[in-house]
């Protein structure tokens, strides 16, 4: 059975909702595999469930941010 990156993902981000921070790291995940169709599509439904609202107010920099900040000082 094949799954689209777009349905793999709106199953994680319904299973990861309980933890904002989570969330969010999915969601920057989803981001980098699917096209923009898809994104378009995901957006959709993330409105639709109420879901943007959390992503919003979670929003963090990303692991390596802060890492590759620190790596282009030492250079």
């Amino acid at each position: 059975m094949n799954i689209s990156f777009l349905e793999y993902y709106k199953i994680i981000l319904e299973k990861v909702s309980f933890d904002k921070h989570l969330f969010s790291k999915e969601y920057q995940k989803a981001l980098r595999y699917m096209d923009n169709n898809e994104v378009m599509r995901l957006e959709k439904w993330l409105r639709e469930k109420g879901y943007k609202s959390e992503l919003i107010s979670s929003k963090r920099p990303e692991p390596g941010f802060r890492r590759s900040i620190q790596i282009k000082n030492q250079v």
